[in-house]
């Protein structure tokens, strides 16, 4: 698999003839979300808490994601979120 934001450069039928396909990383992550969404949060919260150039909390870490194409995926975190995790 090849997940990419650039899905034009990886024409379905080029990949094929490896056994590949291409994808967009938002469907790829809420893929990965849907199959796990305790530990893809406990993972998103751990990396976040590694953030120190700048430091953001989660919740400004998903306008960061939403703004990088990832919709979907910040959709399906912020639904998750407790009430207090979206104050942080």
């Amino acid at each position: 698999m090849i997940v990419t934001f650039n899905l034009s450069d990886f024409p379905e039928q080029a990949l094929a003839a490896y056994g590949m396909e291409a994808r967009h990383p938002d469907e790829f992550l809420s893929h990965l979300f849907d199959e796990a969404p305790e530990a893809f949060l406990g993972a998103l919260q751990e990396m976040v808490a590694q953030l120190k150039n700048p430091p953001r909390t989660l919740v400004q870490h998903l306008d960061v994601l939403r703004d990088q194409g990832l919709k979907g995926t910040v959709e399906r975190l912020a639904a998750r979120l407790p009430v207090s995790g979206k104050e942080q």
